[in-house]
């Protein structure tokens, strides 16, 4: 199925509830190892039907309405999709296309599937901290201090 056909589908099927947004269920990124492959794509999938916090490498997809009303994305070096995500959950939890989206898997194999694994985690428990976007952008681009 066409990636235009799955967004067709996840946004003019009725269903309820209508959602405003949406974003693909996992992704599909080449890690490296088949078994991490796997519980990369059962996590990812588990955040977003069970938290409805989809990341930006899902395809997120928000209506133009909602997306001004909003005031769009903030201007953050880092986390700026996780950032609007937490706003369009206000509006209801998002549409999914119940399918995986190819995303690149560069970073988990020149950094590592265990090292990208935490370090994302620890930058989104800093930025719950109030740790400054601009200092999260420097340990994403050269690794926790």
């Amino acid at each position: 199925m066409r990636y235009q056909d799955m967004l067709h589908e996840a946004v003019y099927v009725p269903k309820p509830p209508a959602s405003s947004w949406g974003c693909f269920e996992t992704i599909d990124a080449d890690v490296g190892c088949a078994k991490q492959q796997q519980l990369l794509r059962h996590a990812v999938r588990f955040r977003t039907r069970r938290q409805h916090m989809p990341y930006g490498d899902q395809a997120l997809f928000v209506t133009s309405a909602l997306f001004r009303r909003l005031g769009g994305f903030k201007e953050l070096p880092i986390m700026e999709d996780y950032e609007l995500v937490s706003r369009l959950r206000k509006h209801g939890p998002p549409a999914i296309i119940p399918h995986a989206i190819q995303t690149s898997g560069r970073r988990w194999q020149n950094v590592g599937f265990l090292q990208t694994m935490l370090t994302n985690q620890a930058i989104i428990l800093a930025y719950h901290c109030g740790v400054p976007a601009q200092t999260l952008a420097s340990w994403y681009r050269k690794g926790l201090p």
